[in-house]
């Protein structure tokens, strides 16, 4: 799999978060957060965008692995809680297909791969 430097996100643990929500994703060629829109209250429906890190419910997540599996997991955005995880909303993972919020459904477009080196 090729992944260019749009596609690398450091993930870091982010104990202030609590309630679970320990992890950070910082994005490695722009050095900023994947956040959840804060106009969105964490109702699902919005898409993720680049920000800014500072710490808010919008840059905090969860992450649940899937079971047997140790490299794919489930995110949950503090934002909106396990009322709003992380989904590749469409039906194709073509180029340019928008990731947003959305009610936890355990569908595949819900597993993201995270290699933890």
């Amino acid at each position: 799999m090729q992944r260019g430097t749009t596609l690398i996100w450091n993930v870091y643990t982010n104990p202030t978060g609590g309630a679970g929500y320990d992890y950070t994703f910082i994005n490695y060629r722009w050095n900023r957060a994947l956040d959840y829109p804060a106009a969105s209250k964490g109702y699902p429906g919005w898409q993720y965008g680049i920000y800014d890190y500072v710490n808010s419910p919008g840059q905090r997540f969860a992450l649940f692995s899937k079971s047997n599996d140790p490299f794919h997991y489930e995110i949950a955005c503090d934002l909106g809680g396990l009322g709003n995880f992380m989904d590749a909303w469409a039906t194709h993972s073509g180029n340019g297909n928008p990731v947003g919020g959305e009610q936890w459904t355990g569908h595949d477009r819900q597993s993201w791969m995270l290699d933890f080196v």
